[in-house]
């Protein structure tokens, strides 16, 4: 692994001959073997130690290793980035949009697009679907609230007060009481900023159950309104007698319904909103994944180090410092008490030790361990405690429950780090029971886990 890594930073990015490369690093895959040294290379000295360690390592940790990163790029590949994210947005958006602008969803005031010069041409007859109303939402409202400027004047469907006048019905004009309507919709309907996936799919299907409601005295379905009930159901031209009111049809024939071109876009915006949604849980059960994961790369890097250590001879046992520096500074001071008998001459000769006389001193401890001395045994005992990861207190991070708590937390620092503790939020892979303020020497972020876990990385070291 060194000479490999030394060949490659070596070359300072300049591809040396094939034979020279690693052979996991030639061809196309020169490139991603670079900045995976450049990654490497930028580690602490101890990271850059145990991922080398851990690349050299044949036992059942480095198989450990592998499974691990290879579920941690399963899991990063269900993230979404910004990018995926706004794109998927805005198709929710666009299909939104159209269903109620009709067209390409772009204007900011419905128009009529379709064919015709007469109210009833757009909004639709009884045997004829309406050729405006079908394109868009915004156009459908018009056909059941605006007022007009003949029969149709004054039209209070919708609200108390007729709304603007909707005077000319020529193709591609804009709906003029478009403001109206949508600032008494804002005032009569909930504040909604946003709605899931099934409350348009519930939506839908209200919108298409109302095709279905029998109208006039005769039963005509494929209306959508409320056209006069006193006679068979007839034109919606806004006049609200023989039949005829402020409504809009869906239909090819009498009673045969055509659905309209808005329900199939609220229904993709239904279908958009699902495969976001679906996405946005994917990505974060990934999420949980990837902190699980982090914690167990961090502890097979963790054993890999030692298990080589182990392998080498140089590995100890763990001992706890902090209890073995006290009981060396109790038997120092048992060796000031013993040889210096309570006599001051013979005590002053081991001033070197650390003694003192103290004339004022019980029996038998006369002779004592200086102030100085004991600051100092004080010191190395601060100094190598820690190993266990607790602190003078015996508590680890996993002890402080609050962040407050976490970050003032006083322990030993581990090597490379700033602090004892770091706090790290919300835990989704443990829940509220997981701990949330982790060991500074412990704690790999998602960020580090998936630098690690790049191809080219695996590719130079596994």
């Amino acid at each position: 692994v060194e000479n490999q890594i030394s060949i490659i930073f070596a070359s300072r990015g300049k591809q040396p001959p094939q034979t020279d490369i690693p052979e996991k690093c030639r061809g196309s895959a020169w490139a991603e073997c670079i900045a995976a040294v450049a990654y490497l290379k930028s580690l602490p000295s101890a990271g850059q130690t145990a991922l080398k360690k851990a690349a050299a390592d044949s036992t059942q940790l480095r198989l450990n290793l592998n499974t691990t990163l290879a579920k941690l790029l399963a899991a990063k590949a269900k993230l979404l980035d910004e990018r995926s994210i706004a794109a998927k947005k805005l198709k929710i958006a666009t299909a939104l949009k159209k269903a109620v602008y009709g067209g390409e969803g772009t204007d900011q005031q419905p128009k009529l697009l379709g064919e015709g010069s007469e109210r009833q041409a757009h909004c639709g007859t009884k045997t004829t679907g309406g050729t405006s109303a079908k394109l868009s939402i915004g156009v459908t409202i018009a056909c059941l609230c605006a007022s007009g400027s003949n029969s149709d004047d004054g039209n209070t469907a919708c609200y108390k007060d007729g709304t603007t006048n909707q005077a000319d019905w020529n193709r591609n004009t804009a709906v003029t009481a478009w403001n109206t309507i949508t600032t008494n919709c804002e005032n009569d309907a909930p504040q909604i900023t946003t709605a899931t996936a099934q409350e348009l799919k519930d939506l839908t299907n209200k919108l298409k159950a109302l095709l279905y409601e029998p109208k006039g005295n005769d039963g005509t379905i494929g209306y959508i309104g409320n056209p006069d009930g006193s006679a068979s159901a007839g034109n919606c031209d806004g006049d609200h007698t023989g039949g005829k009111g402020g409504c809009a049809t869906f239909t090819s024939a009498a009673n045969t319904i055509a659905l309209p071109t808005w329900l199939n876009e609220l229904e993709n915006a239904a279908r958009a909103a699902e495969e976001y949604e679906s996405a946005a849980q994917a990505a974060a059960a990934a999420e949980a994944t990837i902190e699980a994961l982090n914690e167990t790369l961090a502890a097979t890097l963790h054993l890999t180090t030692l298990s080589a250590a182990v392998a080498e001879g140089t590995a100890k046992p763990p001992e706890k410092t902090g209890d073995t520096s006290k009981l060396k500074q109790q038997e120092a001071e048992k060796e000031c008490n013993t040889k210096g008998k309570d006599n001051q001459d013979e005590c002053d000769k081991l001033k070197d030790q650390g003694c003192v006389f103290n004339k004022d001193g019980n029996d038998g401890e006369k002779c004592t361990l200086s102030e100085n001395a004991k600051k100092e045994a004080d010191k190395a005992n601060q100094k190598t405690e820690g190993n266990d990861r607790k602190n003078k207190d015996g508590k680890t991070c996993a002890d402080f429950k609050t962040e407050a708590e976490c970050n003032a937390a006083v322990g030993p620092v581990p090597t490379g780090k700033t602090k004892f503790c770091s706090w790290i939020g919300e835990d989704p892979s443990v829940g509220d029971k997981g701990f949330k303020c982790r060991s500074s020497s412990f704690l790999l972020n998602k960020h580090f886990a998936l630098s690690v876990v790049s191809a080219a990385f695996v590719a130079l070291l596994f």
